[in-house]
């Protein structure tokens, strides 16, 4: 939902936990490796790890094969290409 690289020229968002955990869904998660710094919020990346299974107790499954179907639309930004049912904390 927000990028975790502090950036002075983009918008980075912030959510308080709680409100993130009752509103949102976990969809996929990625880690990157940041290689480079350019400045202006550009970066050379490396993918370190991507998964898009998390299971009940909120564990990441690193090894699964598991992958979405997304598109990009200018307007909305990432949409699935049919609904899907993400990762939610419990309410326990």
């Amino acid at each position: 939902m927000f990028p975790s690289i502090e950036n002075d020229h983009a918008i980075n968002l912030a959510l308080p936990a709680a409100t993130f955990d009752s509103k949102f869904e976990v969809l996929f998660t990625e880690v990157y490796e940041i290689k480079e710094t350019y400045g202006f919020g550009l970066y050379k990346l490396k993918k370190l790890h991507f998964s898009s299974e998390v299971y009940g107790n909120g564990d990441i499954n690193w090894d699964s094969k598991k992958a979405h179907n997304f598109n990009w639309h200018p307007r909305a930004g990432l949409m699935a290409n049919q609904p899907i049912a993400g990762w939610r904390k419990s309410k326990s």
